[in-house]
């Protein structure tokens, strides 16, 4: 998936809280678990996290795609991916 301008704006973003809405199919899941997978990277635990989604299935699949992003995987124990 090629990210827009916007998409790639919430990865790179150094804001503590981003709300992402948008309508179904454009690539929220996505932007999400790379902003994770980013923070990660940049050191930030997991434990540190709040990601809400509105399924279980939405909460599967972002933590799929997040441990996707990382060839190696820190402890991903304290990663909790609520619904609401």
């Amino acid at each position: 998936m090629e990210l827009t301008e916007q998409q790639q704006s919430v990865i790179d973003s150094t804001s503590r809280r981003i709300v992402v809405l948008s309508c179904a199919g454009s690539g929220k899941t996505t932007v999400i678990a790379l902003r994770i997978a980013s923070l990660w990277k940049k050191g930030a635990k997991p434990e540190e996290f709040l990601a809400l989604t509105f399924s279980n299935k939405a909460a599967q699949e972002m933590k799929k795609r997040i441990y996707k992003e990382d060839p190696n995987p820190v402890s991903y124990t304290h990663l909790t991916l609520p619904t609401s």
